[in-house]
């Protein structure tokens, strides 16, 4: 009977620290970025729920976003459903450079932003808004040329 007890005993500790590791992992999964800077400035989750047409450019080559790596990378901001196009926002603050650092290719700037056919002055620092087309480059100056191609 001291055998079965204890190992009932070893059981229940073991689940209830996996139990625990999985909390503590879900909470800095939706409290830190990919990047592994807190999520400043960025509103809490669903307090935005707004779409892009959005295309990255790195080294002059567009970059295929229907690609499972490039696909619901993160919860505030994502790529999803296979479409390589529509960025997904769900919460408000969000930058560009946000979406690129949940993509993990902030290494592969700097960047360039094009929005709705314009060079846009704050970069990667812009906050889309719904309905924007935005192209992401870190070759702007084939950006004029890369956004006729991605927006025909």
């Amino acid at each position: 009977m001291g055998k079965r007890r204890k190992r009932t005993g070893t059981v229940l500790v073991v689940v209830l620290l996996a139990v625990a590791a999985f909390a503590v992992y879900s909470y800095y999964s939706y409290t830190i970025s990919p990047a592994g800077s807190i999520r400043e400035g960025i509103g809490p989750l669903g307090s935005a729920h707004i779409h892009q047409k959005a295309a990255i450019y790195i080294d002059g080559s567009r970059l295929n976003l229907a690609l499972p790596q490039y696909q619901s990378q993160d919860n505030y901001a994502h790529f999803e459903d296979g479409d390589g196009i529509t960025l997904h926002l769900h919460a408000t603050g969000i930058n560009l450079e946000y979406v690129l650092s949940t993509l993990r290719l902030l290494d592969k700037g700097p960047f360039a932003a094009w929005v709705n056919g314009q060079d846009n002055s704050q970069g990667v620092k812009y906050q889309p808004l719904d309905g924007d087309t935005i192209l992401i480059t870190n070759t702007p100056e084939l950006a004029g040329q890369q956004y006729t191609e991605a927006f025909p």
